[in-house]
């Protein structure tokens, strides 16, 4: 599994960059130990270089857009 650099491919691209430093990309399996989160085991990629991870949720994750702000509203108290 390697993946992508600075683009949307995604998994299963040719590249083996790292999108934060440009390093070198690893596959490594990771365990779940808290059980927090289906499967238990995954397989994701580390940079040897910055140790940035990004597995499928990750990538999952980064495509969904933030929030929109709530239109006038703050979080400072008026005064």
């Amino acid at each position: 599994m390697e993946f992508y650099s600075n683009t949307e491919q995604g998994i299963g691209s040719q590249r083996n960059a790292c999108v934060r430093c440009g390093g070198y990309l690893v596959k490594e399996d990771f365990v779940d130990l808290v059980g927090t989160c289906e499967p238990l085991r995954t397989v994701a990629c580390r940079c040897m270089n910055c140790g940035n991870i990004v597995d499928e949720l990750i990538l999952h994750h980064q495509k969904i857009p933030p929030p929109r702000p709530i239109k006038g509203g703050s979080h400072a108290p008026d005064r």
